[in-house]
């Protein structure tokens, strides 16, 4: 079923565009994001989300050109399970830090922020509201937890993909445990979008996350203080700086996993049983490994 889905998204990324994009943008385009229901729209209209909104792009010419490599506008995607909104704050103060995070980075243009939840993560009607009041879309995820709200959220950013032009910058805040869910943002950037992935676990920026996508951040910073700490430099480059597997146990469980997923090789196990089978690659080429490692 995932491959399926996977296979379609790749599809709507890579096929579909080529369909609904006569040519290629000039600089002197600018385009930016406007959400409006299909009832305030005066032509026909667009095909309907779940919520009733899709992205429009308007055009404006800039006199002076290209006014920058960040000027289509920003958009967001938000997991609330994986990265919660820290107790000390609220969602408009958390709001302010996403927008000057991305203001320290260059990113400019309107923001449009999709964050994603279960039925356990808002019991008080009240608290949502004052996530509607700051301007964040909340979309709920009936069931399936983890895996459902992923595949909605690639799902939507696969969607926006396709509607939109180049300039759009995204920025996808979650924990991302479904490679398939890399594959697919590493789709995105050959089509001329920026993606930046905030993570709240530093584990995350192994050689496959950040071959990925344009650059990985820290969540926590990002939400709590907006300040930027970039996780680009923390990954395996050599085993040779390993010298047994109780060396790269201190990666953790998380960062092994998505290094053995990279090479296809099996990623269960015990923190121990991971850091073994990794550190085979130090005296044993990847593709002369016995398949009994392998997926």
């Amino acid at each position: 079923m995932k491959s399926i889905v996977v296979i379609l998204l790749t599809y709507l990324l890579l096929v579909a565009p080529c369909f609904a994009i006569g040519s290629e943008n000039t600089n002197s385009d600018v385009y930016e994001i406007d959400y409006r229901g299909p009832e305030t729209h005066n032509s026909r209209p667009p095909p309907e989300t779940l919520h009733g909104k899709r992205p429009f792009i308007h055009h404006k010419t800039s006199a002076a050109g290209s006014a920058g490599a960040h000027v289509g506008g920003q958009m967001v995607f938000w997991c609330l399970k994986d990265c919660p909104i820290p107790e000390s704050l609220n969602p408009g103060l958390v709001c302010a830090n996403i927008k000057k995070s991305l203001e320290k980075k260059g990113y400019d243009g309107l923001l449009s922020i999709k964050a994603y939840y279960d039925k356990e993560t808002f019991s008080d009607e009240l608290f949502a509201k004052k996530y509607r009041d700051a301007g964040i879309d909340l979309i709920p995820v009936p069931a399936g937890g983890k895996t459902a709200r992923d595949y909605k959220m690639m799902w939507d950013i696969v969607l926006c993909g396709v509607d939109n032009v180049k300039g759009i910058d995204f920025l996808v805040i979650l924990k991302p445990v479904e490679p398939e869910f890399l594959l697919t943002l590493s789709y995105l950037e050959p089509r001329g979008y920026n993606v930046i992935l905030a993570s709240p676990d530093k584990e995350v920026a192994s050689e496959f996350v950040l071959r990925s996508v344009s650059s990985v951040w820290l969540s926590t910073s990002l939400l709590e203080q907006g300040d930027l700490d970039e996780l680009s430099n923390i990954r395996i480059t050599n085993f040779d700086d390993f010298n047994s597997p109780q060396e790269l146990e201190a990666l953790g469980t998380v960062r092994l996993k998505i290094e053995l997923q990279s090479r296809r090789m099996k990623c269960g196990g015990t923190l121990q049983a991971r850091a073994a089978r990794l550190f085979l690659l130090k005296s044993t080429p990847l593709d002369k490994l016995p398949k009994k490692f392998k997926c």
